[in-house]
């Protein structure tokens, strides 16, 4: 008989919430990301003044560049997501297997186990009236004064107590072939949840090993992401620093004109006064 060890039970139950935790940590930090990132995009989008700090064809070449990086995202995202779904697909097809198997032994053995209870209860009954039947004899041989009959009645007893007893040895080597073979099942068994076991690691390890690619690509996508929004932050600062520099330069200008206007009005305004005292 044999039973699923407890440590497959363990591995497989590990796994499978390891598996699912960081595939639902992943999907779910991946879409919290990627709809912050569109919204804070279209947000700056409509109010951004560097839409008229920069040209056109600035403005949408910072945009494109973090449209790129988030399209990478993306793809890697779903491919992250693809291969997560096939490794928990292998790692639960790894049960289903075991489980199936395990289902199907115990049927087996409860089909089995009652056959063998009906078989020890047909030998009962039939054995009990052979003894019955031997037993009952012996009140007319102890009768019998003829030696000659009393051997051939012994004898008699003798052969049905040997037929008895030879049942009895035949009902016993049957049962000893059934946990024969119980015992060669309960070892294939053992083989095959030692395979496994061993498939179900080999499938872990390759579901860490994608797991670390895609947490190493998505840093590289969030570092890369850092440094174009640090170049926009730098190319709007430069903007910054040259539209106020043109502000500074347009205020001086103007503060010129209206003393250059106050001072020729002054001067008309002394000429026109003399002027008109003479």
């Amino acid at each position: 008989m044999s039973s699923k060890p407890e440590c497959l039970n363990e591995v497989e139950a590990r796994a499978s919430e390891l598996i699912e935790t960081m595939c639902s940590q992943l999907r779910r930090r991946n879409k919290r990301a990627a709809l912050r990132t569109h919204t804070k995009r279209k947000e700056s989008r409509k109010r951004d003044p560097l839409m008229f700090r920069l040209g056109v064809d600035e403005a949408d070449v910072c945009y494109l560049e973090v449209d790129k990086a988030e399209e990478c995202y993306l793809m890697v995202d779903e491919a992250d997501g693809y291969w997560s779904a096939v490794d928990e697909a292998d790692v639960t097809n790894v049960r289903i297997a075991n489980d199936a198997r395990e289902v199907k032994r115990r049927e087996e053995n409860v089909v089995a186990h009652q056959e063998r209870m009906a078989k020890l209860d047909q030998e009962l009954v039939a054995s009990a009236q052979k003894l019955e039947e031997i037993n009952a004899r012996w009140e007319g041989i102890l009768g019998t004064n003829d030696p000659l009959d009393l051997y051939h009645d012994i004898h008699h007893q003798r052969v049905k107590c040997s037929e008895l007893m030879s049942q009895k040895d035949q009902l016993i080597q049957e049962l000893r072939k059934e946990l024969h073979l119980a015992d060669d099942r309960f070892m294939r068994d053992q083989r095959r949840q030692k395979q496994d076991l061993g498939l179900l690691c080999e499938r872990i390890d390759q579901q860490v090993v994608v797991m670390g690619r895609a947490y190493k690509q998505e840093l590289l996508l969030v570092e890369k992401w850092e440094g174009l929004y640090k170049a926009r932050d730098k190319l709007e600062l430069s903007h910054m620093d040259k539209k106020m520099h043109t502000v500074q330069q347009f205020e001086q200008e103007m503060y010129k004109i209206h003393k250059e206007n106050e001072e020729h009005y002054r001067a008309k305004k002394l000429q026109l006064e003399t002027d008109l005292q003479l």
